[in-house]
C-alpha cells in the first residue's frame, strides 16, 4: 500500500499540472496560457473546474490510502476530510514552489519511474508480502 500511495501521490502532482509538470502551458505562458480566449463566466467555470479537480483527486488519494479517522458523524467526517485535503494540497503546493520546470525528456523518465514503482507495488500485492 505504501508503494501504491507513493505512485499515486507522484501521479497526483502530474494530474494537477503543478510545477515541474506544467509542460503543456509552457509555450503559451507569455500569451496567457490555455485560458487566453476565455473571460467572464466561462473563465470562472474553467477555474472552478480546476479547483474541483484538485479537491476530488486529493480526496480520492486520502480515501484510498489514509481513510481514517472515521467518526460516523457525517459533518465531522467531512470536516476531517477537508482538513486532510488541505494538508495534501499544501504539500503539493510546497513541491510546486521548490521545484523548477523540467524538460520533456526528464518528465518521460519521471513517468517511467512511476510505472516502475507501481509495477513493484502490484508485484508485492500479488505475492502478498
Amino acid at each position: 500500500m505504501i508503494m501504491g500511495a507513493a505512485a499515486f501521490f507522484l501521479a497526483l502532482q502530474v494530474q494537477l499540472g503543478k510545477l515541474p509538470f506544467d509542460l503543456p502551458d509552457a509555450d503559451q505562458e507569455i500569451m496567457g496560457g490555455p485560458f487566453m480566449e476565455a473571460s467572464g463566466p466561462k473563465l470562472a467555470l474553467y477555474k472552478w473546474s480546476y479547483f474541483a479537480k484538485q479537491i476530488l483527486l486529493a480526496s480520492l488519494f486520502l480515501e484510498v490510502f489514509l481513510p481514517w479517522p472515521k467518526t460516523g458523524i457525517v459533518p465531522l467526517d467531512m470536516l476531517i476530510n477537508l482538513i486532510k485535503v488541505f494538508v495534501v494540497l499544501i504539500l503539493v503546493g510546497v513541491i510546486d514552489a521548490v521545484n523548477p520546470r523540467i524538460r520533456v525528456d526528464q518528465a518521460i523518465r519521471y513517468f517511467a519511474g512511476i510505472w516502475v514503482v507501481l509495477a513493484v507495488a502490484i508485484a508485492f500485492a500479488l505475492v502478498e508480502v
